[in-house]
């Protein structure tokens, strides 16, 4: 959604990622048998000058004005190799 839309999730609030992806490092893991689900908090996307560009953390963002940046910088929580195309929801 457009930035000015109401249903686009505001800095510092929650989204839900669910998906069947891997729950540790793919080559050392299997899929798992169960759903899997995370919280993430919402995260400001920076502008970056000295170079043009926009990032979340240290990803590059190439449409600011189309992707937003949810996660944890530590890793704590994130989806993973095989959650690509899983729904991120948020409840309002």
């Amino acid at each position: 959604p457009d930035h000015s839309s109401s249903d686009y999730p505001p800095i510092g609030s929650r989204v839900i990622a669910i998906g069947w992806g891997h729950t540790s490092d793919p080559l050392l893991s299997s899929l798992p048998t169960h759903l899997q689900e995370t919280s993430l908090p919402v995260l400001s996307v920076d502008y970056h000058p000295e170079n043009r560009t926009w990032f979340c953390y240290d990803q590059e963002i190439n449409r600011p004005d189309e992707q937003f940046c949810a996660g944890y910088v530590d890793g704590h929580s994130d989806t993973c190799q095989g959650d690509s195309g899983s729904p991120l929801m948020l409840f309002d």
